[in-house]
């Protein structure tokens, strides 16, 4: 069963320094999550949106739920 949905994005962020913005330095893709349930685009640009779906832990095999 389906819990919770929380609106992410992939951003590309300095790992020492995430709100550092300098053009050229180093990046590593993060997932930032966004708790407040609104869309992490604020302008016409395209963005690496997601959502994350958090479910309910079952006991059945995830393998055989596929099929």
């Amino acid at each position: 069963m389906l819990l919770k949905q929380i609106i992410c994005a992939s951003s590309g962020r300095n790992p020492e320094h995430p709100e550092d913005r300098r053009k050229g330095i180093y990046l590593e893709q993060r997932l930032e999550l966004n708790y407040r349930g609104l869309c992490n685009v604020i302008t016409s640009v395209a963005k690496d949106n997601w959502v994350l779906e958090i479910y309910e832990k079952s006991n059945s095999n995830w393998e055989s739920d596929k099929n």
